[in-house]
């Protein structure tokens, strides 16, 4: 009798095998495509938000590189006054009050607050031309804040006249300021910078974001001596305005106070910033402290700023993307090539 043959296939078993096998490899397959897009997507993020900071931290070293530190702004804020003097329009504000604090002021002056000189007999200069200048009436310029005697006790963001008091032994807190103000070389033009938080709508979900912001303002010489009296928005801010402007498009808040009623975003908003901090150096003006020599203030330095900044993708950048979301920190310091003294008194 011929032996029958029969056919085997495989075992179950065998099939469980060769399916978990299969299983597993394509799920390795499958996982490794998807970290590699993973990759590919953070690092595309990565170098937008490199590329963007780039952008920003050049816009700011070209503004700080053509202006300094406005000194009078932030001894303003350090006065706690949100003006210098208030007038009927909520955009203007007078300057100088910073300058005037290095001067022993003259008395008994022409002027309705003892402000001018007199001759020694008691006569108006201008009308008496080549007479010896009473000197009792002549405002003297110390060199130094006037701070019981010692200038490291007062500067232009802490001392006995200031919000603070007197300064303490760590200055640290001072050098390190959330706003940049700026003023160019004649004393005519003021830049403001820092975050402006806005809400941006991403498939019907709003998102707390910031923009890093400018704000302009010109300077008005009301009495004709050369140094700008009075400080108002400049044109291409009034001009964004009204409820047609950027700045409402954006439902930004005003966090700038009331008298930084708009700006312009210098940011480019496919990015967020965290976290934007100056680190102001000198504490003081050293062309108007020129006799203040503390080490601990730095006073006799070019005026220069540390930026530090983190940023990271806005929320519609984030669209579909899974994984930790990509940061960019850098920091840089830029000093003014602004050369003297800034008039301001």
């Amino acid at each position: 009798m011929a032996a029958i043959k029969t056919k085997k296939g495989f075992t179950i078993v065998e099939l469980l095998i060769a399916t978990t096998i299969f299983t597993v490899f394509l799920t390795s397959v499958v996982t490794v495509i998807i970290d590699l897009y993973r990759a590919s997507r953070r690092i595309s993020l990565e170098e937008q938000i490199y590329s963007d900071v780039r952008v920003m931290v050049k816009q700011i070293t070209n503004m700080f590189e053509q202006n300094t530190i406005d000194y009078e702004e932030y001894y303003r804020v350090a006065m706690g006054g949100e003006f210098y003097t208030k007038h009927s329009d909520p955009n203007v504000y007078s300057y100088g009050d910073y300058g005037k604090v290095f001067y022993d002021m003259g008395t008994g002056g022409p002027g309705p607050n003892g402000e001018g000189v007199w001759c020694n007999d008691g006569t108006d200069p201008e009308f008496n031309p080549g007479c010896v200048i009473d000197k009792s009436t002549i405002d003297t310029n110390r060199g130094k804040h006037p701070v019981i005697g010692n200038p490291a006790l007062a500067n232009a963001f802490c001392g006995a006249e200031t919000l603070a008091g007197v300064c303490p032994v760590d200055l640290t807190p001072f050098f390190k300021q959330t706003q940049l103000y700026l003023i160019n070389k004649n004393g005519d033009r003021k830049t403001i910078i820092g975050l402006e938080p806005y809400i941006k709508d991403v498939d019907s979900v709003p998102h707390d974001e910031k923009a890093v912001s400018a704000i302009w303002f010109n300077g008005i010489d009301l009495d004709a001596d050369d140094v700008s009296d009075e400080w108002i928005l400049s044109p291409e801010i009034n001009n964004v305005g009204g409820d047609a402007g950027l700045i409402n498009d954006l439902n930004v808040s005003k966090d700038f106070s009331s008298v930084y009623d708009n700006f312009i975003p210098i940011s480019p908003l496919r990015t967020n910033i965290v976290n934007l901090v100056f680190y102001v150096m000198p504490l003081e003006d050293p062309y108007k402290a020129f006799a203040e020599t503390d080490p601990a203030t730095g006073t006799l330095v070019q005026p220069h700023v540390t930026i530090v900044m983190t940023v990271e993708p806005s929320a519609s950048e984030l669209t579909d993307y899974l994984g930790p979301v990509p940061r960019q920190t850098i920091q840089t310091t830029i000093y003014s090539r602004v050369q003297g003294e800034v008039r301001s008194y």
